[in-house]
């Protein structure tokens, strides 16, 4: 082979050599999901109508029909808590803890012993509820005071939902 034929090959042979060498590196790639939850509430009045005074733990109007229900949309295991303002006329008044809240995922599943008593200050209803529960059904049951004045009422009651 001659000289000048072997200098225009070599550029030749070096290009394939090159061709055939293959380099990899792993690299990592990662991010974080944030937490996010929502609430669809299809109620915004729980009314008892004309309770007698003296009773205990009266459940509120077709609650066993599941009519008091929230829908959640969540990725994260969540919990419910509540707090309310004491019951008032503008003159006369009975306190918030006479109202009793509870929550499960079928209406038939509400029951007053299963409820908290409300108050004040955050309390929690449910913790630790896990993200693929997506129906919550609510109880409220309310006693009157044996000695308490005969007239109309209202509370403000609070449900927050947050992610655990």
């Amino acid at each position: 082979m001659d000289r000048k034929y072997l200098l225009l090959a070599l550029p030749f042979f070096a290009l394939m050599l090159s061709a055939s060498s293959v380099i990899a590196d792993n690299i990592t790639v990662s991010a974080s999901v944030n937490a996010g939850i929502s609430a669809v509430f299809n109620f915004s009045t729980v009314s008892y109508g004309n309770l007698n005074r003296g009773t205990s733990d009266n459940a509120a109007p077709d609650q066993a029909d599941g009519v008091y229900n929230v829908t959640i949309g969540t990725n994260k295991e969540f919990k419910v808590s509540g707090l309310a303002t004491q019951f008032s006329n503008g003159g006369h008044t009975f306190n918030q803890n006479n109202l009793k809240v509870g929550m499960n995922q079928t209406a038939g599943g509400l029951a007053v012993g299963d409820s908290v008593a409300v108050t004040g200050d955050s309390q929690d209803i449910e913790t630790d509820r896990p993200a693929t529960e997506t129906d919550n059904f609510f109880g409220f049951w309310l006693t009157i005071p044996s000695n308490q004045y005969a007239t109309a009422y209202s509370s403000t009651l609070t449900l927050t939902y947050a992610n655990v």
